[in-house]
């Protein structure tokens, strides 16, 4: 258990005595093999490390091969965040287990990913020029042309139904997002709600960029975890390639040139944030390196930004996140997970104590509530409603 703690996950033991509301001389005494946790404080330690009760128990702790926590927590970025934050990616990642679960359970299981795009038929290996071609692949193959995306949010959905996209209050650091590709949790794209996230054209940016992870880095034979924001050594690369294929995929190259040939760099800066709903940093820099373009910082307040930005915020809020009915639920376990345990809990497919905890409350909380945002009864009620009309 502490070597688990320590060389996998590198919390520090006072961190997760106070996460976990274990007193510190009693983890102690359970990691030195003095005393066996007890059932709650296996469920909460689960809970902290992301791997099942029933792993935990074991004597040695056995990983199965191919656990994404496992391709997570050996990430120099996850080494570089807050014990906080990494409960906090953890807690993410085991509502991903979760939604899996309810996943084949219900028998919704979303079909095998389909979306294959050529690699570049040149040799130009730099970060962006690969992330140019893989979004230039992509708008052809969803017929985009030059138009706006009218929503990312949206596109994601019902142009990638397999994956699944989860929402997480992860800080206010630098991580914007984050994408599971394994057996335990499919494929899932996180996104951050606090930091710069909290800006749609951001959060238009961070899904893209996220996605590049899925079509570009994931070989399918081998798990996927990153952590987006962190631009250590070895992720430098990738991180470059999906910020290239993000801003492309938002708002074609030809586009931007064109553009900014004919008004100049003010009137580009204002297009692509307003037309394309590109954010102001990366559009910025995006002028500079396509069009060779700069926008003083004198005139960048004169475009009347934050007014431009929120004209998206209809096409990119997180409504399923925001309009809950039960505060006390954690954001990840709002939409997917809450939706799917409610369309079983409803049917008696699940005990109302196994709902609770599925939506990361007790049972004490009334969870009915979280039916009728669905729009399903009770079990109860539909079983009286049934006899009423026998």
């Amino acid at each position: 258990m502490r070597e688990l703690r320590e060389k996998l996950l590198g919390y520090q033991r006072d961190a997760v005595s106070r996460l976990g509301n274990i007193p510190l001389d009693r983890l102690r005494d359970i990691e030195e093999g003095r005393d066996a946790p007890t059932v709650s404080e296996l469920e909460v330690l689960s809970a902290l490390y992301g791997l099942a009760p029933e792993v935990l128990a074991e004597e040695p702790i056995a990983l199965q091969p191919g656990d994404g926590i496992e391709v997570m927590a050996s990430l120099d970025e996850f080494r570089e965040v807050s014990d906080a934050t990494k409960s906090r990616i953890v807690a993410v990642s085991n509502a991903a287990v979760d939604l899996a679960d309810l996943r084949r359970r219900i028998g919704v299981a979303p079909e095998p990913f389909k979306w294959t795009l050529l690699p570049p038929r040149t040799a130009e290996t730099r970060p962006w020029a690969v992330g140019k071609h893989y979004a230039e692949r992509l708008r052809a193959h969803l017929r985009l042309g030059d138009q706006p995306i009218r929503s990312v949010r949206d596109l994601v959905r019902d142009a990638f139904p397999e994956v699944s996209v989860l929402h997480g209050h992860l800080g206010d650091g630098g991580l914007a997002g984050l994408t599971f590709a394994d057996r335990r949790r499919g494929l899932v794209i996180v996104l951050n709600l606090d930091g710069k996230n909290t800006n749609p054209c951001v959060r238009r940016f961070s899904i893209a960029h996220e996605l590049c992870h899925l079509l570009v880095d994931w070989n399918r034979k081998e798990p996927l975890a990153t952590l987006s924001g962190f631009l250590s050594e070895k992720a430098l690369e990738r991180e470059q390639c999906a910020n290239s294929f993000a801003v492309r995929l938002l708002c074609p190259e030809k586009v931007v040139r064109s553009f900014a040939k004919r008004y100049g760099a003010v009137k580009a800066l204002e297009f692509l944030t307003r037309d394309y709903g590109v954010h102001l940093e990366a559009a910025r820099l995006y002028l500079q390196n396509a069009a060779d373009k700069q926008v003083p910082p004198e005139d960048v307040p004169l475009l009347g930004i934050s007014a431009i930005t929120a004209q998206w915020e209809g096409a990119e809020a997180p409504r399923d996140v925001l309009e809950f009915p039960l505060e006390d639920v954690p954001a990840e376990r709002r939409t997917l997970v809450a939706n799917l345990a409610s369309q079983l809990y409803s049917r008696g497919g699940l005990l109302r104590d196994h709902f609770a905890r599925l939506l990361g409350v007790t049972p004490a909380h009334d969870v009915e509530q979280v039916l009728y945002r669905f729009g399903l009864d009770a079990p109860l009620s539909r079983e009286v409603g049934q006899r009423c009309n026998s």
